[in-house]
């Protein structure tokens, strides 16, 4: 019987994110985004990117967390 790994599991193509992997998730996601509608100010809008980006893997751990069930 062969012993159960990761290699052998449905996970064996999964990788742990990295801040390449998280910048580019974060720029998909801004660009799909429906602020750019509501908030009209330049400057207001790159501030609000900047914190989001700030918290940006915190939001996907909790995605990943929720989505799992």
């Amino acid at each position: 019987m062969r012993k159960w790994g990761i290699p052998v599991s449905l996970f064996k193509d999964w990788k742990p994110d990295t801040d390449d992997l998280l910048k580019k998730c974060f720029e998909f996601d801004w660009a799909n985004n429906k602020l750019i509608k509501i908030i009209k100010k330049e400057d207001e809008l790159e501030k609000v990117k900047i914190l989001l980006r700030n918290v940006y893997s915190k939001y996907k751990d909790c995605y990943k967390y929720y989505s799992s069930f």
